[in-house]
């Protein structure tokens, strides 16, 4: 009897031992962490900013066509007069030439404004609402890396979680497994029913195998989202979320997406670019005015004081219109593309509107449904660990077997994991709600 309770110690230590053993040398990360690394490292969000850098500079780019053209130069230029003279009589015969060489030098500074340009000015707003559509990408992969980091986060914590319970699951079943061998030899089991357990527990270390594959994906993905290369793994420390505060009405949420939606934000401005567009092509039949200012010195030497400027200087001021009256079509040909451009950035604006209410009430429905599936599963904890709780005390006591003690504890894992799931759960689902409304 004594040799049958130090083996069943023994099993209960080894399965103990299972659950707590380290699987590698990693590095354990918090959520913060993460999404630091993510944010410093993130291809995607370089891009986004790359692009937004782009806009920003073709929105200088278009103002700068309006804006005054300041220029200067200085300028020298020798000539050279042959003529035929007579040396006698002083007219021009066919007698041999002599050569007259005279130089020029000019010094001006010029200064030129378009008064009049329609389809410049298109060309700034559309530029200006270029660069804040690329600002609401921008703000779209912020907010989209902020829910992949928090995905693969809470899904690293599940999987880590699901491997205890799998080892648990396993030490359960060699135990079982261990017993029922014994009560075969003893003739008080069957064949059969021994081959089932076997097969149980031939189940029970498949997905042991499962749950090991898995949690080295997770651990990968992870790892590559927040862009660095050792082992990782996720802080399993999870605050229980404070639901005491009610959720907005639906209808509401979708205005207030509506309104911050990077994405909407972004298919809106972009389809008021295009309408710009649209215009400032349509306005490129009409004329256009410039002006300009010109003062400068000109003379067959240069300069050597003012007052020799002053005698040789000079100035002219202009105004020019002109009018596009025929360039080969190539307007009509601006127009029908801007005119396409701008109705194909209506329907992504219509497209966007439907998925941010669709993405909505996705949202919503999750988030309410991880609300109450978290309100459940505190009864079930509490009686998971009562029951564990009193199993041990049996246990000490020797009224309860080691496999019954294998079995309650893995009724506790399982029931720690689910707990897991529906905190991490919640907070998916309210990540991807703060993900619509643009927040990260």
């Amino acid at each position: 009897m004594k040799r049958t309770i130090a083996a069943a110690a023994a099993c209960l230590a080894l399965a103990a031992g299972a659950l707590t053993e380290p699987l590698a040398p990693v590095h354990t990360f918090t959520l913060q962490e993460c999404l630091d690394l993510a944010f410093r490292q993130s291809p995607d969000l370089d891009r986004a900013g790359g692009i937004l850098s782009i806009s920003s500079a073709g929105l200088v780019s278009s103002v700068s066509a309006m804006l005054p053209r300041v220029t200067a130069g200085s300028s020298y230029s020798q000539s050279c007069r042959t003529a035929a003279i007579d040396p006698l009589l002083g007219v021009s015969s066919s007698a041999p030439t002599r050569e007259a060489l005279s130089d020029q030098y000019g010094t001006s500074i010029t200064v030129s404004q378009a008064l009049v340009n329609l389809p410049s000015w298109g060309r700034i707003g559309q530029a200006a609402y270029s660069r804040r559509a690329a600002g609401a990408a921008y703000d779209q992969a912020r907010a989209a890396l902020s829910y992949n980091v928090k995905q693969a986060y809470y899904g690293l914590v599940k999987l880590q979680k699901a491997l205890l319970v799998a080892r648990a699951a396993v030490g359960q079943s060699e135990e079982q497994a261990k017993r029922a061998r014994l009560m075969n030899q003893l003739g008080s089991l069957s064949r059969s029913d021994l081959l089932k357990i076997e097969v149980q527990l031939t189940q029970s270390r498949v997905n042991l195998l499962t749950a090991k594959t898995s949690l080295a994906a997770g651990r990968q993905a992870l790892a590559t989202i927040i862009g660095v290369s050792a082992d990782v793994a996720a802080d399993t420390l999870l605050a229980v979320p404070d639901t005491s505060a009610a959720v907005p009405p639906q209808d509401s949420l979708v205005e207030r997406a509506l309104t911050a939606n990077p994405t909407y934000r972004s298919a809106r401005d972009s389809y008021r670019a295009a309408a710009l567009g649209s215009w400032s092509s349509w306005a490129g039949k009409l004329p256009s005015l410039s002006g300009s200012y010109s003062y400068g010195y000109g003379n067959n030497r240069q300069y050597r004081d003012w007052e020799e400027w002053k005698w040789h200087d000079s100035w002219s001021v202009s105004l020019s219109l002109s009018w596009n009256i025929f360039d080969g079509f190539g307007t009509e040909a601006s127009i029908r593309q801007a005119s396409a451009q701008k109705r194909i950035a209506e329907a992504d604006l219509f497209t966007a509107r439907q998925n941010v209410g669709g993405q909505v009430d996705q949202a919503y429905l999750a988030l309410t449904a991880a609300r109450e599936g978290l309100s459940l599963v505190g009864t079930l904890l509490q009686q998971a660990e009562e029951d564990y709780r009193l199993t041990s005390e049996r246990y000490r006591l020797g009224s309860a077997s080691s496999l019954d003690l294998l079995t309650s504890q893995v009724t506790y894992n399982q029931a720690q994991q689910t707990v897991t799931n529906a905190i991490c759960d919640y907070y998916l689902a309210e990540a991807k709600l703060r993900q619509v409304m643009g927040q990260w």
